[in-house]
């Protein structure tokens, strides 16, 4: 069930960056099946593979469930402004991605401000050159993620911090009073005979 929410979850992250993009219900559903598919596959394989042998731990999931369909809604970002074009967009094309307005000196844009007043100038990029910001843009965001990902662990190995060890982490022990096994048994059994049992059939009670 767990698996099920997640990848629920996980679709509407692979949809988020191509949510303002001319994408047809298909490419919608073909990207949360995408999504899912990978958060489920992570929770499953890449999870348990990151803790064995790297001893990299993601208690809350992230990595499934936002990194990797976040970067599988990036690069379908790129696809969709690959393939964008005033003929497929109108001029909503030049709202969705400003830069790809013409530039102040380009002539196309007055011929733009007569249908479109609120028009403002862009850079005149081309949808190739949209596109490569756009990956240049993930680019920066899994650097970003890695270098931040990896100043934290360090930091979080400062002995003064006093981490717990590895078999450890997923243990409550170290900051609450938990009963060994058997104790509450013991305690719960030990009031269960010292109560008084009232039977309204005398004869039938144990």
């Amino acid at each position: 069930m767990a698996h099920i929410q997640n990848a629920t979850l996980a679709g509407g992250v692979a949809i988020g960056a191509v949510a303002d993009m001319m994408i047809s219900p298909a490419g919608a559903i073909t990207l949360g099946c995408l999504g899912g598919m990978a958060c489920t596959l992570g929770f499953e394989y890449l999870t348990p593979f990151l803790a064995k042998k790297l001893k990299i731990q993601d208690q809350c999931g992230i990595n499934n469930l936002h990194g990797i369909p976040g970067i599988i809604s990036a690069i379908a970002g790129i696809v969709c402004i690959l393939l964008s074009s005033e003929e497929n967009y109108g001029l909503s094309l030049y709202e969705t991605f400003p830069h790809m307005s013409p530039q102040v000196d380009d002539p196309r844009l007055q011929e733009l401000l007569h249908d479109f007043p609120a028009l403002k100038a862009g850079f005149g990029r081309r949808a190739s050159d949209q596109a490569l910001y756009q990956a240049a843009a993930l680019a920066v965001t899994i650097a970003t993620a890695l270098v931040g990902g990896c100043l934290t662990g360090y930091t979080m190995k400062i002995p003064f911090l006093t981490q717990p060890t590895d078999d450890q982490c997923f243990s409550d022990e170290p900051y609450f009073k938990v009963p060994h096994t058997g104790e509450k048994e013991k305690a719960l059994e030990k009031d269960f005979k010292n109560s008084e049992l009232t039977c309204p059939f005398k004869e039938n009670c144990v």
